[in-house]
């Protein structure tokens, strides 16, 4: 799946895309797509039959037999769904397979590769934006709210030391929580050893930035900060909430020894 230009040139992502996942200056430079070369009329037969064979392949990958017809073809649906946000040529997730069809950090898709056999583009994700995280000198003290959104964001604060994402959302958690399911499953304590850092610089960011203490016990919950897709319609005023706190509870409650 390609977006061309009105000149059938291969054209970059949407505005809205672009304001999402903005890298920093000094991130990684992302994969260039190749365009896909133009088939011709005599192609097209051969090219729908490779297609339809690749779909049965992709159906018949994981199956299940139940007494249920609907749950049995819907698993293979799944997995036809899965590969189709994994994008090849940029060895990356999709946030979507059609619409918003561009690499973002805090989404579902990794959750489908382990558990549909493919644990090695689970790795390339996981390892790729790794790579990405803010790695500059934690800041003294956590800068104002943002006046030109109302007080609505505070990406000064957000943009620091175990961001990975640099958009104006916490991506963090949803990636950290799929990076903790795929070293559970594959067990791979070498690519465990290799992001332990970017865990632990991950959860200082989250306590310095999103930790709430309430009541006289003083007990912890986690500001919601846009963690979700659904975040763009609500509001939380600052206040912890449930779903922010046990992504949070999940990643210190199930973390092993520093495998150091």
């Amino acid at each position: 799946m390609q977006r061309l230009d009105d000149g059938g040139e291969l054209a970059g992502d949407l505005a809205v895309y672009r304001e999402v996942k903005a890298d920093r200056p000094e991130a990684p430079p992302a994969r260039v797509r190749p365009l896909a070369p133009r088939y011709s009329a005599g192609e097209i037969p051969a090219i729908f039959q490779a297609a339809e064979d690749c779909f049965a392949r992709l159906r018949a990958r994981v199956s299940v037999e139940t007494p249920d017809p609907w749950l049995d073809a819907a698993v293979g649906a799944l997995d036809v769904a899965a590969d189709a946000v994994w994008d090849d040529p940029q060895q990356a997730l999709m946030h979507g397979a059609v619409a918003w069809r561009t690499p973002l950090l805090g989404w579902r898709g990794p959750y489908l590769l382990d558990a549909l056999g493919w644990p090695d583009r689970a790795r390339i994700h996981f390892f790729s934006w790794a790579a990405r995280q803010n790695t500059s000198p934690v800041p003294p003290r956590i800068p104002p709210a943002a006046a030109d959104a109302n007080l609505a964001r505070n990406e000064a604060a957000l943009h620091s030391n175990g961001d990975i994402s640099n958009s104006h959302y916490d991506m963090n958690l949803v990636y950290i929580d799929a990076l903790f399911r795929h070293l559970r499953w594959s067990g791979d304590l070498a690519f465990a050893r290799e992001v332990w850092p970017v865990i632990v610089r991950h959860l200082a960011w989250e306590r310095r930035l999103f930790r709430r203490e309430f009541g006289p016990e003083k007990l912890p919950l986690y500001e919601a900060y846009a963690v979700i897709w659904a975040s763009d319609d609500l509001q939380y005023n600052g206040g912890g909430a449930a779903h922010a706190s046990a992504y949070n509870y999940s990643t210190t409650r199930w973390p092993p020894a520093s495998p150091g």
